[in-house]
Order: C-alpha cells, then sequence, then structure tokens
C-alpha cells in the first residue's frame, strides 16, 4: 500500500488520525487496490444517489473506466481510528504546468474539520504536476459538497447548464476553480 499522507486532526470527540492510500495512478494500480477493494468501493459508491450521473448509475464497466482511468489518480480517504475508508479523492485531466480536475467524496457526507487533509492534498497535487489551479466539477444537487468546496477557497467561476443527467433530468454542473497563490493563501490560514 503507498500511503501519500497521514494526518492528525482534531475534532468533536478527540484527535483522529487518517490516511490518504493511493489505489491507481495514470492506470497503473497499487497492490492495495484489490478485486475485494473494487468490489467494496463499488458497493460503498453505489449507496450515494448523487455520486454518478444516469450514464454509470447502476453500471460497473463506466465505474470501472473511471476508477481505472489511465488518465487519472484516485486514492482513498481512510479512518485509522475506525480502521475504515471515510470516502476517495480523485484527479482527473491532468494538464501539467496547468490544470487539472479534482472530485472529493465523503461517504457519510461530515466534511466539516477534514479540511486540512484535502489542502494538503491539493497542495501536493499542484507541486507534483506544477499545477496553476485546480478545477472542480459537481451538480447543484450536492449543497454540502459545494459548502465544502467553497470552506476549500474554491471561486465559483460559472455554471455548465444541464451538464449531466440525474434520475433521467438533465442538471446544471457547478464550476469551481482555485489558483496556486490561493491555495498558499488558504493553507497559511489553516
Amino acid at each position: 500500500m503507498t500511503e501519500f499522507l497521514r494526518m492528525g486532526l482534531d475534532e468533536e470527540g478527540g484527535r483522529k488520525e487518517y490516511s490518504i492510500r493511493l489505489l491507481q495512478k495514470f492506470g497503473k494500480t497499487d497492490p492495495y487496490l484489490t478485486p475485494q477493494k473494487v468490489q467494496e468501493l463499488w458497493i460503498e459508491y453505489s449507496k450515494h444517489d448523487t455520486l454518478f450521473s444516469d450514464y454509470t448509475r447502476g453500471r460497473v464497466e463506466p465505474f470501472l473506466d473511471i476508477l481505472l482511468a489511465p488518465n487519472a489518480i484516485v486514492a482513498e480517504i481512510y479512518s485509522m481510528d475506525e480502521e475504515a475508508p471515510l470516502g476517495s479523492m480523485m484527479l482527473t485531466r491532468v494538464l501539467v504546468d496547468f490544470d487539472a480536475l479534482a472530485h472529493f467524496t465523503l461517504w457519510n457526507g461530515r466534511a466539516r474539520g477534514k479540511e486540512p487533509l484535502f489542502l494538503e492534498m491539493m497542495r501536493m497535487w499542484m507541486d507534483e504536476f506544477r499545477l496553476h489551479r485546480l478545477s472542480v466539477e459537481a451538480t447543484g444537487l450536492s449543497k454540502g459538497l459545494l459548502r465544502m468546496i467553497e470552506r476549500l477557497g474554491f471561486y465559483h467561476e460559472g455554471t455548465r447548464r444541464e451538464g449531466s443527467i440525474h434520475r433521467e433530468t438533465w442538471v446544471d454542473l457547478e464550476m469551481y476553480g482555485i489558483l496556486r497563490s490561493e491555495l498558499q493563501d488558504k493553507l497559511q490560514e489553516a
């Protein structure tokens, strides 16, 4: 298992330890991504209504295409205290020296207090790929995710009208971005 980052955070109820574990990087899977782990991820992702568009929902092949994409990095957020995965972080559309698309998922929806974990991972990605900016796209259905994205310092940059489909209804995608300099400012605040 390749661990990107381990961090302790002071949360309600005491200090909690988290690990960010690599699942795959640019199509090369980590030994940690076993067939059993893929099945666990599929089961967990399938529980979350807004995570998949109608294109992916209920279909394992598109899920595997995303999970194993040759132009992506996929990592698991793991609670050391609970000895269980809590979510995932993914980077796609990586354009070295320019931009990449970040994806954040927490199964329990409780992101508050975990911002330093996400910010540090964003810094590591920006440094590794010399990114000028990071982008995020999320449906307006994910209000909690949008609040978390804004707490991380991302700025709303526009709306892609009817950019995704959810339960046979076209929904808008909200576009967000953060520049390297803005992330550095946010890290100094944290």
